[in-house]
């Protein structure tokens, strides 16, 4: 792999990949009207918010804010790099990826950078806990945000 991805082909294979499969794939969608609904896979949530539109190929979640097209959903759902994205997207339609002339960032750098989300998900997965057992008190919380 060496250099930029065209932008006409991540259109192209936008266009060719139905986000409704690929995300009910990994987060089971149901049909509501013509859109489909899910607990968003991005935050803990009892009622679903998470809404997929399959005519105009994005997501969106009214709890988090989380949006997006295929290749956004599989970046976060999958926490990879965008070029692993394009590349995983790309073999789910028996593609090859073409590269235009250019550096992107070296195995070593996208390593590192993999280790870092790795140590960021256990550091949250430690302390989403810790903060949802023991929630400031709401006065400390408007002080301290008034101080903010």
């Amino acid at each position: 792999m060496a250099g930029r991805i065209p932008r006409v082909f991540i259109n192209d294979l936008l266009a060719r990949t139905d986000i409704v499969d690929l995300i009910d794939a990994r987060v089971k969608l149901k049909k509501q009207g013509k859109n489909y609904h899910a607990c968003c896979p991005f935050h803990n949530e009892k009622t679903p918010s998470f809404t997929v539109n399959g005519e105009k190929q994005f997501y969106h979640c009214f709890g988090c804010g989380a949006h997006g097209n295929a290749v956004d959903f599989l970046m976060n759902y999958d926490k990879l790099e965008f070029v692993e994205t394009v590349e995983e997207l790309a073999a789910m339609h028996n593609l090859e990826v073409p590269y235009e002339a250019g550096n992107g960032p070296s195995q070593i750098e996208r390593h590192q950078r993999q280790s870092l989300y790795q140590l960021m998900d256990g550091l949250n997965a430690f302390y989403q806990p810790v903060f949802a057992a023991n929630p400031p008190p709401t006065l400390r919380a408007s002080i301290w945000i008034s101080v903010v």
